[in-house]
């Protein structure tokens, strides 16, 4: 945690007024963040020790901001970078995120928010490729494999304790490595926020604001709407899963981002919700056992829930998750 003799004189520098400094939870990353507090408007100040005496032409957080903000993408305007100390002044939109707005909305509340939140997905994703970040980084088969192999790591040795019987996470992992490769079709690939789900939009004045986008890359147009109607923060129930599926597909569709048929977009889709959902699982047991965050044990299971969803539909996903439900003790069933 910075020290408020780091952070009182860039804000004296940058606010020429007086203010007070509030300490804001902290999100799974190693970033701080503080909301400064003067008589005339409210700022939010992310410390982040990753950027510090990085140049800022080739900073991705910078990069990705500046082609967001150039294609209109609503996400919280920034006030000054200061790179040497990694201080990124921005725009105070507030901390109510997508899942806490949802909480007390009837069906169709919702998805007339999620509507929003995929209007702006669709202006992503319909950004044309350019060189450099983020387009020169992608999932490629070797990304997802690694994604694959950091919830073996982490959440089925890790969190779980499955050092046993290693022939059968040998045996998940050739699947695991088969999935990659299905999902590895450049030529269907466009630009994803590559982690777009609830608690990465803000609504402000009943408006979506995305944040946490500098790790954006290419990937299957699929990749994003998975993340955010099959979200482990924020179940959707079935009827509201389908029509946003729907809204989705159309929409992408009719602006150029895919031009799959309906079986076609289903298959991809189900394939890559289910590396989606391993992903986060791993990102969760890293969080609870290597990061010492328990709050985010409760969120592993209603990751891995929809696998069986998946796998109904998909034969190619089967084997995996039937040795998934095999090797996995103690848990209700998640399928």
């Amino acid at each position: 945690m910075e020290s408020l003799n780091e952070l009182e004189p860039f804000l004296a520098e940058e606010i020429k007024s007086k203010f007070s400094i509030i300490k804001l939870a902290g999100d799974a990353s190693d970033r701080s963040y503080y909301r400064i507090v003067t008589d005339k408007k409210n700022y939010v100040l992310c410390a982040d020790k990753n950027i510090k005496s990085v140049n800022p032409k080739d900073s991705p957080y910078l990069i990705v901001y500046n082609i967001f903000r150039s294609y209109n993408i609503d996400i919280p305007l920034i006030y000054n970078l200061d790179y040497e100390r990694g201080f990124i002044l921005m725009e105070d939109l507030g901390r109510c995120h997508l899942v806490d707005f949802c909480g007390d909305l009837n069906g169709n509340e919702i998805i007339e928010v999620y509507k929003k939140v995929i209007d702006l997905l669709v202006g992503i994703q319909s950004i044309p490729e350019q060189e450099g970040t983020p387009f020169n980084r992608a999932f490629d088969a070797a990304k997802l494999n690694y994604e694959f192999d950091f919830f073996i790591e982490h959440t089925l040795i890790g969190y779980y304790k499955l050092n046993g019987d290693m022939d059968e996470i040998a045996e998940l992992q050739e699947e695991f490595y088969s999935i990659s490769e299905i999902l590895f079709k450049p030529e269907f690939f466009v630009l994803n926020h590559r982690d777009y789900h609830s608690k990465n939009v803000l609504i402000f004045n009943n408006r979506p604001y995305i944040i946490d986008f500098q790790d954006a890359r290419t990937g299957l147009p699929q990749y994003d709407p998975a993340s955010l109607i099959r979200d482990p923060y924020f179940k959707l129930e079935d009827p509201l899963f389908k029509f946003l599926k729907e809204y989705y597909y159309s929409k992408a569709r009719d602006v150029g981002i895919h031009s799959m048929k309906r079986d076609e977009f289903d298959f991809y889709f189900d394939v890559m919700a289910f590396q989606r959902n391993i992903k986060a699982a791993g990102s969760f047991g890293y969080l609870a056992v290597c990061k010492k965050l328990p709050r985010y044990k409760e969120f592993i299971i209603p990751a891995l829930s929809y696998l069986g969803d998946y796998a109904d539909r998909q034969s190619g996903l089967q084997k995996a998750f039937r040795i998934l439900k095999k090797i996995i003790p103690g848990e209700p069933d998640f399928g």
